[in-house]
């Protein structure tokens, strides 16, 4: 019988388990479909949040996830996770339950499933998975943007990621290793490096890549080169630059260096496009003789753009040469640093002509008007201001006002200044004469000298000219050491070597309130002065400064120069101060120097005192600086790897803006790191939308609704088309539609369609009329289709279930002569698909009915002229039998097992009664196990029977001597013994007797009633002469109970009732 329980209103849930994402990350992707059946339905709008909105409450939904139910229509919800989970280790249940404002037509509490907890608790199903956390870095890794990144640095995380993809393809890969390789991935993106600055200094020891052999650091400069060796740096960037000249630092020992020692240049390979190739001699027989050339580049055009360049080290090496060079550091410059520029008269580009002659060392033959002209030539960043001109006379050969005038272009050009030549002592004696240019001269120029003088009979020349040479001459340089007078004491020269390896000569040994004095130093106005100092704060005293005083040292002193620590006395600095009032004229400047406590001062290498150092212009940087200072409190929304570059390129461009000492390079290399340092800023969020994205797109689409699938499908796409230098909102509203989307998700449910095909499969239309089976096929084949259909709307599938239901309910059994065959039809298939092994458990008289039932039905059903009363007869045997198909035959294992045991027993041995109870028992458990059809609680019930009924098997007990006492006693005459004792022995003797003649009186009845009754034949008295002698007599023994039970026989068989139950168990766990 089918009991059928009727609920009018009732929750349905998709599913009630939620799985984990593969990516393992405590994220919560399957949603359930809760569908509403009966009269009610959902209140409220459309897309609405029932969690929002406080219809439905949803506890222990763990840190980091949020629970949404999403209203689809009014008899579906669907209900999702967004975020991930914080600690996803353990699984977590949770408690849903909706409240009365959910529903229109019922209350919650009407509503079944309207509430699930402790039993029916929904489950968030996470297991921690070192796999999927692999997959996950590894997904993280790829998406960082691989342009932002040096090639090496971003390289190193895609080795990384291909390792992570060696143990994925390894299933014998352990947890360890897994999370080794995690590990690895996440350290080579904290190693990430953006590109760098065309003009930042390079540091051989620390290039992105080598080509390792004998490379090594030493110090702080490269060692080990050989020829053909090489190291990089990886994407310098040139943009904007025009890198013209290559400064080079090294140390070429000739005793241990190629001869032909030399550096080529080369962009993006080891054998890559040649932009230099620069010749390093020799700089002294042995190592520590450093020198900086600068190299110019002929075609900084190639360097355009990003690239990454090698430093090939070439040289014909030997055993006693093997090295190119040791190198401190490279740096692509724009111009070269240099302190002058020298132009020999006697290598002109063009000149006047006319009789000017270029002799060995000069330009001779000159005359008023004469000039010479120099193309393109390059002041650098000098700023010259002042020229030099090395030359001689003959006193009455030259005129006496000779003088030049330095032009610009050419002869007519811009008059930049005009030096005296005053008469030298002859043509051998020359001399050198400067003065101030009008204009100060830099960069490319063309350059015309033209010679001017009053030329008459007797003086045809102006000068022989050796060189002119333009210089900066605003600044006065003195090295410590050429002090003119000092203090003493422990003041001394010293010899060292800087941090750099550059080796110099200091002043050392200074302690407090020690003094140093330089004569006749020359100041023109506003005065800045430069001291290169080193401090060491482990033996230096603290506030180290210098005070500056004018010709003596009283009163103030026009400037004091604090003195930072350097950390070390190898690091030299240097440090500037601009005093307040104008300087004019020569004075002896007295430097007093001071610190605090007991420690030396400094150390100091050399001061300058000139016109104050225009300021850098840092203004740039300051509104590079405020307008992206405000990201650094918006961390949350970058990924780490970036956001963690662009903070620190950042906070340097803050600390150059601070730096007075800052150099205009140091400002540009500041704000194109800041640039470059942006381009690495990736949104948190979009890596979460990519994550997201690749985890939906495993999400089967027959397992949802056409329309939910299709909408998440486009929230996919679209986050899928932006752009990666989105703006943060564009990923944030991609991410919150594929959100929205997903909440929408909705299950299709295809277990009716499933079903009723399975019902329409099994058929038979030979048992129906012709008519509707045409519609019928037609139905059951529109939802097999409909079922293989990949997307569908739940629409679909209940129209076809529909469908299939009307069709099955319109065909129209065949009736011969009103007879019905349709119900025994069923049975009879269903009786014929029963085997023979599916019967071989079933009890033998079940089985001979069953298969004479299931004959008789198949004959009725064949049987054309059968009437309905057979049909219907045949049927209901066969339907009746097929339901004792269960009865399953007993297990008689231990029944025939305790049966072997106790069939040999003596019955001659055991009481009449106890044996009869036991023999009955012992017949009817035989009974059982010889048949066929004894069910299990027959077994069962026959050896438990069996069992008591041994154990009350009672042993024939000895009453011989019984007997004996019982003869005696009824041969003694009362006449001879008192009253009292003789009324004693009858009583005894007749207990005695009946358990004599008690069949089933045990050994101890026996054997107390023969104890009793020797007692009272022992206690008889004889009546003697003096009948007023009475000897007491004591009745109270005879009074004895008889004890009952054979306690020896129960002991003999404990064990075996022990072991029956356990028997009896056994049966009984069989059975159920």
């Amino acid at each position: 019988n089918v009991k059928v329980i009727f609920i009018d209103n009732q929750l349905t849930y998709s599913q009630s388990e939620f799985k984990e994402s593969e990516s393992d990350d405590g994220a919560i992707l399957e949603t359930s479909t809760i569908t509403l059946t009966g009269d009610a339905t959902f209140a409220g709008e459309v897309n609405e949040d029932f969690v929002a909105a406080g219809k439905v409450q949803i506890n222990n939904v763990p840190e980091g996830l949020t629970a949404k139910m999403i209203k689809i229509d009014d008899h579906t919800v669907v209900l999702s996770f967004e975020g991930k989970a914080v600690n996803n280790e353990a699984d977590v249940e949770i408690e849903l339950a909706f409240t009365d404002s959910a529903f229109n037509g019922a209350l919650a509490s009407e509503i079944d499933q309207s509430s699930r907890g402790g039993m029916t608790a929904l489950l968030l199903d996470f297991d921690y998975d070192h796999t999927s956390k692999l997959k996950r870095t590894m997904a993280e890794a790829t998406y960082i943007n691989a342009s932002a990144y040096t090639q090496s640095s971003y390289q190193a995380v895609l080795d990384a990621v291909a390792k992570g993809q060696e143990l994925l393809d390894n299933e014998n890969a352990t947890s360890k290793e897994i999370d080794l390789a995690i590990g690895d991935i996440i350290d080579a993106q904290e190693q990430l490096d953006i590109p760098r600055d065309g003009f930042s200094v390079l540091q051989a020891e620390s290039s992105d890549a080598t080509s390792g052999g004998s490379l090594r650091v030493e110090g702080s400069v490269l060692h080990g080169t050989y020829d053909g060796a090489w190291i990089r740096y990886d994407a310098l960037d040139f943009n904007g630059l025009n890198p013209k000249y290559l400064e080079l630092r090294y140390d070429n020992a000739s005793n241990r260096c190629a001869s032909d020692s030399h550096l080529e240049v080369r962009l993006d390979g080891v054998d890559g496009t040649l932009i230099g190739d620069i010749q390093l001699p020799a700089t002294g027989t042995a190592w520590g003789s450093y020198e900086t050339l600068q190299f110019e580049i002929s075609n900084p055009e190639l360097l355009d753009g990003k690239h990454d360049v090698y430093f090939v080290f070439k040289g014909t090496t030997e055993d006693s040469r093997p090295y190119v060079a040791k190198v401190d550091y490279l740096q692509f410059k724009e111009t070269a640093d240099i302190d002058s520029v020298k132009l020999e008269a006697e290598k002109s580009d063009e000149n006047s002509g006319n009789g000017l002659k270029n002799e060995s060392i000069n330009l001779g033959g000159t005359y008023d008007g004469a000039w010479i002209k120099y193309n393109n030539v390059n002041f650098n960043n000098l700023e010259a201001n002042t020229i030099n001109v090395h030359y001689s006379t003959r006193v009455d050969a030259c005129a006496l006002d000779a003088r030049i005038e330095i032009r610009k272009d050419n002869k007519d050009g811009e008059l930049l200044g005009t030096i005296m030549l005053p008469l030298t002592g002859g043509w051998s004696d020359y001399q050198t004469v400067s003065t101030k240019l009008d204009t100060s001269v830099t960069g490319v120029q063309d350059i015309c000298f033209v010679l001017r003088g009053t030329n008459d009979g007797g003086r045809p020349y102006v000068a022989n000219i050796d060189y002119m040479e333009f210089v900066n001459s605003g600044v006065n340089h003195i090295e410590a050491e050429n002090k003119d007078s000092w203090s003493g004491a422990e003041l001394k020269v010293e010899n060292s070597t800087d941090n750099t390896g550059k080796s110099l000569t200091n002043i050392g040994g200074v302690r407090n309130d020690a003094w140093l004095r330089y004569n006749g130093v020359e100041f023109n106005g506003k005065t800045e002065m430069t001291v290169r100092y080193s401090h060491n704060p482990g033996t230096a005293g603290t506030n180290s400064r210098i005070d500056v005083y004018l010709d003596n040292m009283d009163g103030n002193p026009i400037g004091t120069i604090n003195l930072p620590t350097t950390n070390g006395w190898a690091n030299y600095t240097v440090i500037r101060e601009v005093f307040d009032q104008e300087i004019t004229g020569s004075h002896d400047v007295y430097l007093k120097l001071h610190t605090d406590g007991s420690g030396w001062v400094a150390n100091f290498d050399w001061f300058e005192f000139g016109e104050p150092t225009a300021g850098v212009d840092k203004s740039q940087l300051q509104a590079k600086y405020d307008e992206n200072v405000a990201l650094l409190q918006e961390y949350d929304k970058y990924h780490y790897v970036g956001f963690n570059i662009f903070k620190d390129r950042l906070l340097n461009g803050s600390a150059v803006i601070d730096n007075e000492n800052a150099t205009a390079n140091d400002v540009r290399i500041a704000i194109k790191d800041i640039d470059n340092a942006l381009a690495a800023l990736q949104y948190k969020i979009a890596f979460d939308l990519n994550d997201y994205v690749v985890q939906l797109e495993d999400i089967n689409e027959a397992d949802y609704t056409k329309d939910s699938y299709a909408n998440l499908m486009q929230a996919i796409e679209v986050a899928k088309a932006i752009p990666v230098d989105s703006e943060y909102e564009v990923f944030k509203n991609a991410y919150d539609g594929l959100v929205d989307a997903h909440s929408k998700l909705t299950a299709l449910n295809r277990t009716a369609l499933e079903e009723i095909i399975k019902q329409a499969e099994a058929i038979d239309l030979d048992l129906y009329q012709e008519e509707g089976k045409a519609e019928f096929k037609a139905a059951l084949e529109n939802a097999k289709k409909v079922y293989e259909t990949v997307s569908l709307t739940q629409a679909q599938v209940d129209e076809a279930v529909a469908n299939l239901d009307q069709a099955i309910k319109a065909l129209k059994p065949i009736e011969t002569d009103s007879v019905n065959k349709v119900a025994l039809k069923i049975a009879v298939d269903l009786a014929n698909a029963i085997t023979d092994k599916d019967l071989e458990n079933v009890v033998k008289a079940v089985v001979d009915e069953f298969i004479a039932a299931r004959e008789e039905a198949n004959a009725v059903y064949n049987d054309a002229n059968a009437t309905q009363e057979q049909v219907d007869n045949a049927f209901d045997r066969l339907a009746s039998v097929m339901q004792k198909l269960e009865f399953f035959k007993g297990d008689k294992t231990a029944l025939k097992a305790f049966i072997d045991k106790v069939t040999g027993l003596d019955s001659s041995k055991y009481t009449q009664t106890t044996w009869a109870a036991f023999k009955a028992e012992l017949d009817e458990a035989n009974a059982v196990y010889n048949n066929e059809n004894a069910m299990q609680e027959e077994v069962n019930s026959a050896y438990s029977e069996l069992v008591t009924a041994f154990l009350n098997l009672r042993l024939i007990p000895d009453k011989s001597l019984l007997e004996d006492l019982i003869n005696q006693a009824e041969g003694l005459n009362a006449i001879n013994y008192t009253k009292a004792t003789f009324d004693g022995l009858t009583k005894a003797l007749n207990e005695a007797k009946v358990v004599f003649e008690n069949p089933d009186a045990t050994q101890e009845e026996v054997d107390n009633a023969k104890d009793v009754l020797a007692k009272a034949i022992a206690g008889l008295q004889t009546v003697t002469t003096d009948n007023t002698v009475k000897t007491p007599v004591d009745n109270g023994d005879t009074t004895a109970s008889v004890k009952t039970g054979d306690e020896s026989l129960t002991g003999m068989f404990a064990t075996i009732a022990l072991l029956s139950v356990a028997g009896y168990t056994v049966l009984r766990r069989k059975e159920n």
